[in-house]
């Protein structure tokens, strides 16, 4: 077939869908296609009402709009001599189509299941659709079905890596409790006052044995001693206090660890009864 006859098919195809289209926006559902012409309000009569009945009341119920642009894609395909791949745009648009009816369905019918069903949204072929689903699988089933269905639906037309998004969001959110977990020194000393050399005092109160308490465990009591040694280091006119261990020894200071330089080693207290790092 050469390409004139299929532009004038592309054409008659496109003049038909916006035909049903207009049929679909003028459909009453009280009218059925038993009405004689003159008691009809659609304004493309009697084929308005056959659109309208079998496409929205018998078919997809609002969903159905979707049907003449489908054909309106493949009208375009035609007119334009076939300038896009069209199966993989029409069969996402049907995908599309058939899970609107049901999700649809679902809207109106959710507070109904299962001592009645309301067609109007989703029309009798989607409701019925919808019927079978809540049968199999329950109302709560039905709901996380089409949830998944519509996530697969547009990862897959637009063909994102859903391995890639859950990645990320994990990478993000191991981030964030890292970040969340660091002590910011810069925040709990001041710049002026780490760069002059912060003033220390010995603490009042010690770091308890470790059969008191568990040290190794992030809990509050033990941070309560960290606490109350900051504000008297601080009432005193020290930058911080020096925690020593239930021995007497060096530990930690109120938030941050300790370590002394000698020659060219470090050294650093026992955790034995406090926090390591």
């Amino acid at each position: 077939m050469d390409k004139k006859r299929i532009q004038i098919i592309g054409w008659l195809l496109g003049f038909c869908c916006l035909l049903t289209l207009g049929s679909m926006i003028g459909y009453d559902p009280s009218e059925e296609p038993s009405l004689v012409s003159s008691s009809i309000n659609n304004p493309f009569n009697i084929v308005g009402v056959y659109v309208g009945y079998y496409f929205v009341k018998l078919g997809f119920g609002y969903a159905a709009y979707l049907i003449p642009i489908i054909g309106l894609t493949i009208s375009f395909y035609l007119i334009s001599n076939y300038s896009f791949l069209i199966s993989r745009l029409v069969s996402y648009q049907l995908a599309f189509l058939f899970l609107s009816a049901i999700t649809l369905g679902l809207v109106q019918n959710y507070n109904s299941f299962p001592s009645q069903i309301i067609y109007e949204y989703s029309g009798l072929l989607g409701g019925l659709t919808l019927s079978l689903l809540y049968d199999w699988v329950g109302l709560i089933g039905t709901a996380s079905f089409i949830s998944v269905l519509w996530i697969l639906l547009f990862t897959g037309f637009f063909n994102i890596d859903l391995y890639k998004v859950f990645q990320s969001a994990i990478s993000l959110i191991q981030s964030n409790i890292a970040s969340l977990m660091k002590i910011n020194l810069s925040a709990y000393f001041k710049s002026e006052d780490r760069k002059a050399g912060l003033r220390l005092i010995t603490s009042p109160w010690k770091r308890p044995s470790p059969d008191t308490a568990p040290c190794e465990a992030k809990a509050s009591g033990p941070y309560i001693i960290c606490t109350m040694s900051k504000e008297f280091a601080e009432t005193k006119g020290y930058h911080d206090a020096l925690m020593l261990d239930f021995r007497g020894y060096v530990a930690e200071g109120t938030g941050a660890n300790i370590f002394f330089i000698k020659g060219n080693d470090i050294h650093t207290p026992i955790p034995d009864c406090f926090l390591n790092g």
